[in-house]
């Protein structure tokens, strides 16, 4: 096992925190996580406070002990498109993955440097699609920056915050649900996370829409609907306001 120790909080043989400087190094503030990327691996540092307000010290702590619990048994499994969990520490909170050598695939289809047909990075998505459904794996949420693709042109899945242990109840994973979301969310909804349209991007996003063209539908409605009721509410509270300055 790749945890495996007498007790699984102590710092084991990466040495980390004390293995050297890291190459790059992305804070996430709002989830108390760091991520620090060396030569060959990927530490998850949950060790300080998130200061998003909708995310409690305890829900940290499920999301940090889900991820662990999702790596540990994607290695049990032998799964060939995640990355292996080398170390963890339980009472210090991090641990560590190898690192897959590559970008996102937002990141690719946004700088236009994705060298590989749609239909070939479609492929191995569906590839990864039966073989969750077949080890009966639930929902992870992923979005598309959780597809990482090296060199080569394989695909890598990573980040299993909301990971879930297989039971009767759970809900089948669709990762094209998952991307579809994602992607209708950052055309019509979140500003902070718009993406940039370029044709690799919109050909990702045609052929995934394909994929699941009810499912498509209804998310577009869904989120034209939020973005619409905000607006209205955002609206309403300004002329409250207004009224109310005017009174006083």
């Amino acid at each position: 096992m790749p945890i495996s120790s007498e007790d699984n909080n102590q710092v084991l043989s990466i040495g980390y925190p004390v293995c050297g400087e890291p190459d790059r190094v992305i804070r996430r503030p709002d989830k108390g996580l760091v991520m620090k990327f060396f030569p060959n691996l990927v530490v998850k540092d949950y060790s300080s406070q998130p200061e998003h307000p909708g995310i409690s010290r305890e829900e940290q702590t499920c999301r940090f002990n889900a991820e662990i619990a999702a790596y540990r048994r994607f290695g049990e499994l032998k799964c060939p498109f995640v990355p292996k969990l080398l170390e963890a520490s339980l009472e210090q909170r991090w641990f560590a993955v190898s690192l897959v050598h590559g970008s996102n695939l937002l990141e690719l289809f946004q700088a236009r440097q994705c060298r590989f047909s749609m239909r070939y990075v479609l492929s191995q998505i569906d590839q990864m699609n039966r073989w969750l459904r077949v080890h009966n794996f639930g929902s992870f949420g992923s979005n598309i920056k959780d597809f990482i693709m090296d060199s080569a042109g394989k695909l890598y899945l990573v980040d299993f915050e909301s990971y879930s242990p297989p039971s009767n109840h759970i809900r089948a994973v669709d990762i094209y649900e998952a991307i579809i979301y994602d992607i209708v969310e950052r055309i019509l909804i979140r500003k902070s996370r718009k993406a940039n349209l370029t044709g690799q991007f919109l050909r990702f996003s045609i052929n995934a829409f394909l994929k699941r063209p009810v499912k498509t539908l209804y998310l577009m409605i869904r989120c034209l609907l939020y973005e619409l009721w905000n607006s209205r509410f955002c609206s309403r509270i300004f002329r409250i306001r207004s009224k109310l300055n005017q009174n006083f």
